[in-house]
């Protein structure tokens, strides 16, 4: 689904969903951001430690996609929003 300029699409991991959400970042050139969301579920009571497994379980799959693509020339995790750190350069 596009939203607002990126796109949102939402994986199963661990019986959890997790939302992956794209955008591009215009402060720097050719720079995408992906941010990666476990939800709750509905009505259904969740642990903190099952939403970061799922979350973490999502992450490695995109380390190892980003990390095997030579498309990708550069990346860098991070655990607050790049926009709201304001960065200019990777």
């Amino acid at each position: 689904m596009e939203d607002w300029g990126g796109w949102t699409m939402g994986v199963v991991a661990q019986e959890m969903t997790v939302w992956i959400n794209v955008w591009g970042y215009y402060n720097i050139e050719n720079t995408w951001l992906f941010g990666i969301e476990a939800r709750k579920r509905f009505l259904k009571r969740t642990s903190a430690e099952a939403l970061s497994n799922a979350k973490l379980c999502v992450c490695d799959a995109v380390q190892s996609i980003v990390s095997a693509d030579t498309r990708f020339m550069k990346y860098k995790w991070y655990t607050e929003n790049p926009i709201d750190l304001d960065i200019k350069a990777v």
